[in-house]
């Protein structure tokens, strides 16, 4: 299954613009407990690149599609910030990856 890690990155001073379409998506997109649990709601931190977020969320079992479709979908809210970027990752721990190459050894 695996945790879906969210990155978005933005210059300081596209501040006002991401807070306003991140509050437009805490309404539209409500959260839906049926999809998972949200590990890190929202860590912010700089980098060369300006101003980083990242979210940390980990789907229920048989939810990880319709988990990563509404998480691109809230990400493709903010493609029209410039300078704006985002990255979906789908990362596993060490006890899935081990069990999913015994499984297919």
């Amino acid at each position: 299954m695996g945790y879906i890690m969210v990155f978005l990155w933005f210059p300081p001073n596209k501040w006002p613009e991401v807070a306003e379409i991140t509050q437009k998506n805490q309404e539209r997109f409500s959260a839906d407990e049926s999809l998972g649990t949200v590990v890190v709601p929202m860590a912010v931190g700089s980098d060369k690149d300006g101003v980083v977020v990242q979210h940390i969320f980990l789907p229920n079992k048989g939810k990880f599609e319709e988990a990563w479709t509404q998480y691109r979908r809230i990400t493709a809210t903010y493609q029209g910030i410039v300078g704006f970027r985002s990255q979906l990752r789908h990362w596993v721990t060490q006890e899935e990856i081990v069990a999913d190459i015994a499984a297919n050894q």
